[in-house]
C-alpha cells in the first residue's frame, strides 16, 4: 500500500451536545470517504462514553482495550499508547 492519509476524530457526547456544531456534517461527509485500502483512513478515537449512529457507526474505532473511556481515571498515558499500537497495527494489516 502507498502512502495513506488518516483521519482520527476524537469523539465525545460533549462534541454531539453542542448546539449545531458545524464540524458533524463534514465529519460525517469524511466518514463516509473512509477506505483503508485506496489510503484513506477514518478511525474515531472514544474520548468519552458516545453512542454512535449514521456513517460513523460503520467504521472501526480506537479505544483503551478495557473499552473505558480516555478522559478521567488517570490512565490517559497508557491508553494513548494503546491507540498508538493499535492504529500502527491495524494499518501494518492493510499491507
Amino acid at each position: 500500500m502507498e502512502e495513506c492519509q488518516v483521519v482520527l476524530p476524537l469523539l465525545s457526547a460533549d462534541f454531539y451536545d453542542a448546539t449545531n456544531n458545524p464540524a458533524i456534517p463534514l465529519l460525517e461527509e469524511i466518514a463516509q470517504k473512509n477506505n483503508p485500502r485506496k489510503g484513506f483512513l477514518v478511525m474515531p478515537i472514544l474520548l468519552k462514553t458516545v453512542g454512535l449512529d449514521g456513517p460513523l457507526a460503520q467504521l472501526p474505532t480506537l479505544r483503551p482495550t478495557d473499552k473505558q473511556p480516555i478522559v478521567g481515571g488517570g490512565k490517559e498515558s497508557q491508553y494513548a499508547t494503546e491507540i498508538a499500537e493499535g492504529l500502527k497495527k491495524y494499518i501494518e494489516n492493510l499491507k
